[in-house]
């Protein structure tokens, strides 16, 4: 739990945070605390090397040098040494270097802080199909610093760039790179999608075996899938900051076409049954609820994202009636779904949606015949996640 912001006034209450402990009993010495090795350096508030006492600046937590309080690793002409440089924190020295230590550093430190980006790797590498990793900036935390805060003193454009080295049957120690399009700019990292274009390179590398990608940031910007000969000359590697390895790093199992992956989530009930229910009928609208399950053979988890279009409905009406009229509504979010956002599923989870959809019609004609189908984005396809029919006869 983060510190508060205001009314800091116990050394005790810092120590009880950090579990700094001497001898059996927390330190309460304020120059240890501001020079504590269990201090997390991704909190954006924290004892900084800066030399102010009483006139605090607004954006203090910067430090005098712009560097968040974090010593960023030299960059490198060789990819292969990224790994194994690594951020530091840089606590303050003290009154002698003009860095005097101060508790009210510490007012909104939080413990759990890390850097606000995550990298999305695909779950496996299709082979023969363009693949994707997708770099995100939570940005949801104001005690937790952003990849633009700690990397704002680089004034070049930087790059994501992800080593993509191949172990498979055909291609052992194979090595490609791929870039973003868009650089990384100070204070705009986005959202920003790397596509790893297998389907038009490295022909049938994937068939078998596995990938390892590593993430790391260049100072140049590669048009496709390179086996390094595009790489300029004075390119730079730049770490990109992590707490676990895993987070750039991840070696993945190659697979055939991503068309034949069991994606697995389900529409409750067969056809002509309850799987979908319309919970009422007005004029020019239609409220219903349906109910997924994740039964994927694997037993992997499954995301189900109602929110940033990566869900599609499509549901057909068929009026029986005189009029013998045909709705169609499909478009890529109903007029309303809830709940909202981006969900995942574990094996053999369900989950119930509420939905409401307008008609073209000047109103509901009952009964009528529907079909009703959904379409999850996931790995860079649309994947069916179930189809239903049935009747709707007016009872609710």
């Amino acid at each position: 739990m983060a510190l508060p912001k205001t009314n800091l006034r116990q050394d005790y209450h810092v120590a009880c945070t950090l579990g700094e402990v001497v001898n059996g009993k927390l330190e309460t010495r304020l120059s240890k605390l501001c020079q504590s090795s269990k201090i997390n350096m991704w909190a954006k508030f924290k004892p900084v090397r800066f030399n102010f006492t009483n006139n605090r600046p607004s954006e203090w937590w910067r430090a005098q040098s712009g560097n968040c309080g974090i010593n960023v690793p030299t960059v490198s002409s060789d990819f292969d040494e990224v790994i194994g440089k690594q951020y530091t924190y840089e606590p303050p020295r003290g009154n002698a270097y003009n860095e005097p230590f101060r508790l009210g550093d510490f007012a909104g430190y939080d413990p759990d802080a890390k850097p606000q980006y995550t990298i999305e790797f695909p779950e496996m590498i299709y082979n023969n199909e363009a693949n994707y990793i997708r770099i995100r900036e939570t940005g949801v935390s104001d005690t937790a610093l952003l990849l633009s805060d700690i990397l704002s003193f680089r004034t070049e454009e930087l790059y994501f760039i992800a080593q993509i080295v191949v172990d498979s049957t055909n291609h052992r120690g194979s090595t490609v790179y791929v870039t973003t399009q868009e650089p990384f700019t100070a204070g705009d990292l986005g959202n920003q999608v790397m596509t790893l274009p297998f389907d038009e390179t490295c022909t049938n590398w994937f068939l078998d075996g596995t990938t390892t990608i590593t993430m790391a940031l260049c100072n140049f910007r590669l048009d496709g899938a390179d086996a390094g000969d595009d790489i300029p000359l004075g390119a730079m590697f730049y770490t990109l900051p992590y707490n676990d390895l895993s987070e750039i790093r991840q070696t993945l199992k190659n697979t055939g076409a991503s068309t034949m992956l069991d994606y697995g989530v389900q529409i409750l009930g067969g056809n002509d049954s309850d799987g979908i229910q319309f919970t009422m009928i007005a004029w020019t609208q239609l409220r219903g609820t349906f109910t997924v399950v994740n039964l994927n053979e694997d037993k992997l988890s499954r995301p189900f994202n109602t929110g940033n279009n990566y869900l599609r409905f499509t549901l057909v009406i068929n009026f029986t009636d005189s009029s013998g009229g045909q709705d169609v509504i499909d478009r890529q979010v109903f007029h309303s779904i809830e709940p909202e956002g981006n969900f995942g599923l574990t094996y053999n989870q369900t989950r119930t949606f509420t939905f409401q959809a307008l008609t073209g019609y000047s109103g509901v004609h009952i009964p009528f015949d529907f079909e009703f189908y959904i379409y999850q984005f996931y790995d860079g396809a649309w994947r069916t996640v179930g189809q239903k029919r049935g009747t709707y006869d007016g009872i609710q």
